[in-house]
């Protein structure tokens, strides 16, 4: 099927601009959470906690789909990313989140891939595919209140 092959050949750029763009952008030394600025340290929403920790951590790569749960840590990578030396990836889908944050993981790079509810779900295959490559992927999975 046309339309199947079409999705499949770009969830495929999707790993490969993970991968390559892992290796063209620098990588800034973050440090522990005390030299992040101190802005990020007052924060009060778990979504910022988490990208202020995944930063002091040493994450390099961020990918995600914005669905409403986890649009707060997309804002907040978004906003910082280019501060600290993070490559921020606002995907098309989930799937092709996963993939971009598995392709920059084979790379060498801590990733984050966040997701949401349903997202999880169609992202399954591309978990299994990282499982199988032994690649080491961060999900943040946001939940959907009620």
């Amino acid at each position: 099927n046309k339309a199947t092959e079409q999705k499949r050949s770009y969830w495929f750029r999707c790993l490969r601009l993970g991968y390559q763009g892992i290796q063209i952008q620098p990588h800034k030394d973050i440090g522990t959470l005390s030299r992040v600025s101190p802005s990020i340290q007052r924060l009060t929403n778990s979504n910022r906690l988490f990208f202020a920790g995944a930063a002091a951590a040493g994450v390099r790569f961020v990918a995600g789909h914005h669905d409403d749960p986890i649009l707060g840590f997309l804002s907040q990578s978004a906003w910082l990313s280019p501060q600290l030396g993070i490559l921020h990836f606002n995907a098309e889908d989930t799937i092709s989140a996963m993939c971009a944050a598995i392709g920059a993981a084979h790379a060498g790079c801590r990733s984050v891939v966040a997701t949401s509810g349903a997202g999880m779900s169609l992202g399954s295959e591309a978990l299994g595919m990282a499982a199988m490559m032994e690649v080491p992927l961060v999900i943040l999975h946001g939940m959907r209140p009620g």
